[in-house]
């Protein structure tokens, strides 16, 4: 059996050509029973070169291979020619895997005459179709599309059948510094809580990250907390996201000022929350004011 790909025209404002992901999702959905012609040795296959996957997780191969033992291999391994005698896996990589457990010796496939282009995308909508990839594997898959092929955001969105706005929230993961997207790969944080981590500074992601890992916080808490902290921040950098003070808080600014004998600042939102400034010279005036914080604690 062997498939033939229709190209079709101006799909993308950068792209040349794409191919029908019809066609392909045909193939990977709605498998038939390969004739003798459509298998092919093991040995004759590799693994794809636009693999979207880092790596093939092995849990769950042994169950896989137990499978394929009991019932062979259902659904066919799409690959293309390389060469005379060489095939290159473009989706079933798992499953390849799982047979070479399994003892097999050949494997249904179903042949694509595809480009380097086209053969990225199978890879893709193959893995995406099954959510074998995480976030970060299909972001960098994403990246390569746009980067090696020159793919527009909106070409992209059509040949793999996301939403433009969550192709654009997937390549946003990929600013994340190193030990998030660490967690992020492992597991241990979710892609929501990637999302809130985004809009904190670099050393408050990787600290909340840790916090995620290490107290299991939701997404919701996750989101709450980088809410909080970014209000503090507006409160006290921002002075256009202050409030004019009231006469009252001038009069507690010069009052606190007399009795701390140094300068004291009120600042406050327009919900009336806010931050006290205490300013010191150096740590003898700052002990100072504490010791004078202390005594009017105790009278």
């Amino acid at each position: 059996m062997r498939v033939e790909v229709v190209v079709r025209k101006g799909l993308g404002k950068n792209m040349d050509s794409v191919f029908s992901m019809k066609n392909v999702a045909d193939v990977i959905d709605n498998p038939k029973v390969p004739e003798p012609k459509s298998s092919l040795p093991l040995s004759a296959l590799k693994p794809g070169k636009f693999q979207p996957r880092n790596d093939v997780e092995n849990s769950g191969l042994a169950e896989l291979a137990q499978s394929i033992k009991q019932n062979g291999i259902l659904n066919p391994i799409v690959v293309r020619k390389l060469s005379s005698d060489k095939y290159e896996i473009l989706a079933g990589e798992r499953r390849y895997q799982a047979a070479k457990i399994a003892g097999l010796k050949k494997v249904p496939v179903t042949i694509l005459d595809v480009s380097d282009k086209q053969a990225m995308i199978v890879g893709l909508v193959e893995n995406l179709q099954r959510k074998d990839l995480n976030a970060l594997e299909t972001a960098e898959g994403i990246q390569r599309l746009i980067e090696e092929f020159k793919y527009s955001h909106e070409g992209v969105a059509e040949a793999i059948g996301r939403s433009r706005p969550m192709i654009s929230n997937l390549l946003r993961l990929l600013g994340l510094p190193e030990a998030v997207k660490t967690m992020l790969r492992a597991g241990e944080i979710e892609m929501g809580h990637a999302r809130a981590l985004l809009s904190l500074p670099e050393e408050q992601q990787v600290w909340l990250a840790q916090q995620i890992k290490e107290k299991g916080l939701s997404v919701r808490q996750t989101e709450e907390y980088v809410a909080r902290y970014k209000e503090r921040e507006n409160t006290s950098e921002n002075p256009h996201k202050t409030v004019q003070k009231s006469s009252e808080f001038t009069k507690f600014e010069d009052e606190l000022s007399k009795i701390l004998n140094t300068d004291v600042k009120l600042v406050s939102n327009s919900k009336g929350r806010g931050n006290l400034q205490i300013s010191f010279k150096n740590e003898k005036e700052f002990a100072a004011i504490l010791e004078l914080l202390r005594s009017l604690n105790n009278k």
